[in-house]
């Protein structure tokens, strides 16, 4: 055994785990700068309710279904926020 106690072990997976998703939203941050370049080039709105839609939708069969919509809703919440 490795001495840790199974909530640390845990915990230590979790941890783990929060820095990869703090990764990926820092790399999804930095593409939503470029998609802000693109949507001005193109004269689009920031806000696109058809795309988050489809966002949504994606997430719909998934057991967790309900929370990670709000977790996406407040990603693009946010992403909208940065490209303001």
């Amino acid at each position: 055994m490795d001495g840790k106690d199974p909530l640390t072990r845990e915990r230590n997976f979790i941890n783990n785990i929060d820095d990869s998703i703090v990764k990926l939203l820092i790399t999804r941050f930095e593409l939503v700068e470029s998609i802000k370049e693109i949507k001005q080039n193109l004269g689009l709105e920031i806000h696109q309710p058809k795309r988050e839609q489809e966002i949504l939708e994606k997430l719909k069969n998934n057991p967790h279904a309900e929370h990670l919509q709000e977790i996406f809703k407040k990603i693009m919440e946010e992403a909208r926020k940065h490209q303001k």
